[in-house]
């Protein structure tokens, strides 16, 4: 039952290459934790979010994240990563998929969209 803690303990010490491996070793327990619930999942991806000097890190991490989990913070946290990379339409197709499994991130989505035209 300790994953989710020690996954966070990754994030806030900004060592995404080392949450990123923790995920690959621990992809078949991933969905048997219970503490790995939607409301976790936007926990961790606000604290990682706070982080900008690990950009390419946090991005391979929310990679990996996607690929073993279909949440929509998740792609809320790609969407960030690749706008604040100057990547705008990557961020844009992350956004509309966080959008696609949680509608009603539909007017936080909008208002990140719109910021992108600024980029």
């Amino acid at each position: 039952p300790l994953f989710f803690p020690v996954l966070s303990v990754k994030v806030l010490t900004r060592n995404y290459d080392d949450a990123t491996q923790f995920l690959k070793s621990e992809y078949e327990y991933l969905r048997m934790w219970p503490d790995l619930d939607d409301k976790n999942i936007q926990l961790l991806v606000e604290r990682s979010l706070s982080d900008s000097k690990n950009l390419e890190a946090r991005l391979r991490f929310f990679e990996t994240l996607a690929t073993r989990l279909d949440k929509a913070y998740i792609y809320i946290g790609l969407a960030q990563t690749h706008g604040e990379l100057g990547h705008a339409e990557s961020a844009k197709r992350f956004a509309e998929k966080a959008v696609e499994l949680d509608p009603s991130l539909r007017g936080q989505v909008d208002k990140f969209i719109k910021s992108l035209g600024a980029i």
